[in-house]
């Protein structure tokens, strides 16, 4: 029996007028209407024994008396105070029972009042009390939940109601500052869901931006006092006198010879390039030479051939073909050095699979010498008596120490050996590819003594010949170079062309192009720097999308170049990709990497003398592009022509719309949602399907978008409990 001396309604105490609850003729019989009556909705049909039955009506609410008094008589004012108390509200009330073991209230009105008389004296009241429906509410009940943005986490929540119905709780949604909606799904209620779309915290608007800064190479250079620290190396592009394709430039006993790919007119210089002559060769076809001791040798390298020749000083050359040990396709020929007293030998090999290679100590009587493998071989090295010969896609070569016995030797990795050559920290043996492994990076092997090999990574790129000078070891490849002065860790710029070889001369470097022009590493007129220009000084946008464009003009045409991302090193937006972390660019014509690009056409194809070069880097955090240039200082036209730098950028202005600390509060019974920030619309994000549970357990799955949110499921189960 549920028992209380006292009671609350509309939240004041019975106590605060006096009063007590009564209980009259207690041990008398009593009966209370608990609202568990339906209504049944039906027809009855004549000659049918059962009804149509369309359902119930569940609407009788629960009823039971309740009488309550003083100890001491109450006047008119008094009556009156308690009724105005009591009676006449427009609303449902809560009535509570204060003391006892009740744990359950009610919304009512309280009808039929009536006041108790006991000895004439008014000192009681007995009404009934009519509740809004069959039940009563146990108190609020807070179960909270955390939801993650990780993983969707689980919970049984178990309804313990007596209605068989729906229960629609209230929701209390404290989200993070991170956090952009929740999805509760309940999977008993056949998977039903409810969920607060994806909303933004920030608004954001980008604009397309672009700005052009016009100058010239001459004028940055005035204004700027600093050096470039930049090690790119400067290359002079020259033009031979004769109209022929030149494959091979050698250099020795400071003479430069010129070797024709097609033809027999040779070109020799005795001023380094400053001015050439021609001479002639005993016949027509491609050459390939070397310089020694005894003077400069050459073979002809056209297929089926076994013609040679040589020039004591490289001007005048034996007009009489100097025959080879043999016909095969010749390749090249290298001068090397022998051991002890043995004299030093100039050697032909062969392209194609061989195993016969030619020797000389003068260059006009040769004799053939055997390998133990057959291969084709591609490059030879001599240093203090060791010489190595190295062929394609093998892991094997060949030494000696006097050029005519050989003995195989083997080789960490299988390579496709293409060049080599002997500095300061010993060989130096570059490949192009690996076998069998394409999609690795190239490698170089290295040897201090020639006794043992290592192997260092080159950067991706076909690399095809090899120098050492006064720059370090440098590998050439398209229109690619690397250069190491520890002949191991190797750093990747650009070529103004593509080269066919390179050589060492004195200090300089010299590629050769395939045509009638050819490119030299000077630093004596080189006009070098950068300078920065800032991109955007707003504090309050994110620049992205970075694209610098080059323009000069001059008179070979305007050519651009641009780039994208971070580094900026591209020849073209539309076909380009930049990896930012390597530097390294691939586009549909070619792959190139490094820090520079040529800006005019005619240095990027190797045609022209303009000798200017330009990159350009993005740095996010201060958001200025710096403009590296570098060009020849004698070449006065181009470093005074109009210079046009055209920045393309996207800029995103992101303003917080103050959604911080956000609260949400969802009464699901009369589907009201509200939140702490009056512009934040969320009926405009939400699935309008309001948040339910059925009677018995409740398996709920919740999941938070963005960060976390806190869930306070508040409850009042549905009880059949009446009176006190």
């Amino acid at each position: 029996m549920l028992r209380s001396t006292s009671f609350l309604f509309d939240g004041h105490s019975s106590e605060d007028f006096g009063l007590m609850i009564y209980f009259l003729d207690d041990e008398a019989q009593r009966e209370l209407e608990l609202g568990t009556n339906v209504e049944m909705i039906e027809d009855r049909l004549p000659k049918r024994y059962n009804p149509i039955h369309y359902g119930v009506d569940i609407n009788q609410s629960m009823s039971f008396p309740l009488t309550f008094g003083s100890v001491d008589y109450l006047s008119d004012y008094d009556i009156d105070a308690i009724l105005s108390w009591l009676t006449g509200h427009q609303q449902y009330k809560w009535l509570e029972y204060v003391d006892g073991d009740h744990y359950v209230r009610y919304k009512c009105h309280l009808n039929n009042m009536k006041t108790v008389y006991i000895n004439g004296l008014g000192v009681a009241f007995t009404c009934d009390v009519e509740c809004d429906g069959q039940f009563g509410y146990e108190y609020p009940v807070d179960t909270e939940l955390t939801a993650y943005s990780d993983d969707a986490h689980e919970f049984d929540f178990v309804n313990r109601s007596s209605y068989n119905g729906y229960l629609f709780p209230k929701l209390k949604l404290e989200m993070s500052d991170s956090c952009n909606g929740l999805s509760i799904i309940n999977e008993t209620d056949n998977n039903r869901e409810f969920k607060i779309n994806y909303f933004d915290r920030v608004s954001m608007e980008s604009a397309e931006n672009e700005q052009t800064v016009d100058t010239t190479i001459a004028e940055q250079a005035a204004a700027s006092s600093d050096e470039d620290e930049s090690d790119f190396m400067s290359w002079q592009a020259r033009t031979l006198p004769y109209s022929g394709n030149y494959t091979e430039i050698i250099y020795g006993g400071d003479m430069m010879v010129a070797l024709p790919d097609g033809s027999d007119v040779a070109l020799y210089s005795e001023d380094k390039g400053e001015n050439w002559h021609e001479t002639k060769l005993p016949q027509s076809g491609s050459w390939s030479g070397c310089y020694g001791e005894n003077g400069f040798v050459a073979v002809c390298t056209t297929p089926n051939s076994a013609v040679a020749t040589y020039s004591q000083t490289g001007k005048t050359w034996n007009i009489n073909p100097i025959e080879l040990p043999i016909t095969q396709n010749w390749s090249k020929v290298f001068y090397v050095e022998t051991e002890g007293f043995m004299p030093n030998q100039y050697i032909a090999i062969a392209s194609g699979d061989s195993s016969i290679a030619a020797i000389s100590t003068s260059g006009w009587a040769w004799q053939s010498v055997s390998f133990p493998v057959t291969q084709e071989w591609r490059t030879v090295v001599g240093h203090g008596g060791k010489i190595f010969a190295f062929g394609g896609n093998q892991n094997v070569a060949v030494e000696s120490t006097d050029c005519i016995a050989w003995r195989e030797i083997e080789l960490p990795v299988n390579g496709a050996w293409s060049a080599s050559c002997y500095g300061q920290n010993g060989y130096l043996v570059v490949c192009n590819s690996l076998s069998g492994a394409s999609s690795q990076n190239p490698i170089a092997l290295t040897s201090p003594d020639g006794e043992t090999w290592s192997t260092v990574e080159l950067p991706i790129g076909a690399w095809n010949s090899v120098a050492y000078g006064d720059g370090g070891y440098l590998v050439v490849g398209g229109r690619q170079y690397a250069t190491a002065l520890d002949g191991a860790t190797f750093k990747v710029s650009n070529l103004p062309a593509n080269v066919e070889r390179i050589i060492g001369m004195d200090g300089q470097y010299v590629c050769s192009l395939g045509t009638n022009k050819y490119i030299v590493s000077d630093e004596s007129s080189t006009v070098k720097g950068s300078f920065e220009i800032l991109v955007d000084a707003n504090d309050k946008v994110t620049v992205s999308n970075v694209y610098v464009c080059a323009e000069i003009a001059s008179t070979a045409g305007d050519t651009s170049y641009a780039s994208v991302g971070e580094v900026l090193l591209a020849t073209d937006v539309s076909e380009s990709m930049t990896d930012t972390e390597t530097g390294e660019i691939t586009t549909t014509e070619e792959s190139t990497g490094g820090n520079w690009i040529a800006v005019t056409s005619d240095l990027r194809y190797g045609l022209g003398i303009d000798g200017v070069m330009m990159s350009a880097t993005y740095n996010p955090e201060t958001k200025k592009a710096v403009v590296h240039y570098i060009a020849d200082a004698n070449h006065s036209a181009v470093i005074n022509a109009p210079l046009t730098v055209t920045i393309k950028y996207k800029t995103t202005l992101t303003t917080d719309l103050g959604y911080d600390g956000l609260i949400v509060d969802v009464d699901n019974e009369n589907q009201i949602i509200t939140t702490n920030k009056e512009a934040l619309n969320l009926y405009e994000y939400f699935n309008m399907k309001f948040f339910r549970l059925l009677k018995g357990v409740n398996h709920l799955k919740f999941k938070a978008t963005g960060g976390t949110c806190k869930i306070t499921i508040t409850c009042e189960f549905l009880r059949k409990v009446g009176g006190h």
